[in-house]
């Protein structure tokens, strides 16, 4: 009887060892893939704050007049064509 049981736990664990088999290379590929969205997502932090110190800037603030104009001549430029 216990060898009966012990070969259907054997037998039922084959499709599993199998399935496992075919998922460890996607399982790789998950783990691929989540590191490589880590590093995304800390360049794009360090792009974000690379742009919120640029708009701290004095020169960011100095040239935002001249900025003001352009785009108001753009706008107006848009609107007359």
């Amino acid at each position: 009887m216990a060898v009966t049981f012990a070969r259907r736990v054997h037998d039922d664990l084959d499709p599993a060892r199998s399935r496992l088999a075919d998922e460890a290379p996607l399982l790789s590929a998950l783990t691929m893939y989540d590191d490589e969205i880590a590093q995304l997502s800390a360049e794009v932090e360090r792009l974000r704050a690379e742009i919120r110190d640029l708009h701290q800037s004095t020169s960011w603030k100095v040239t935002a007049p001249m900025r003001g104009i352009k785009n108001a001549g753009l706008r107006l430029r848009s609107a007359l064509h």
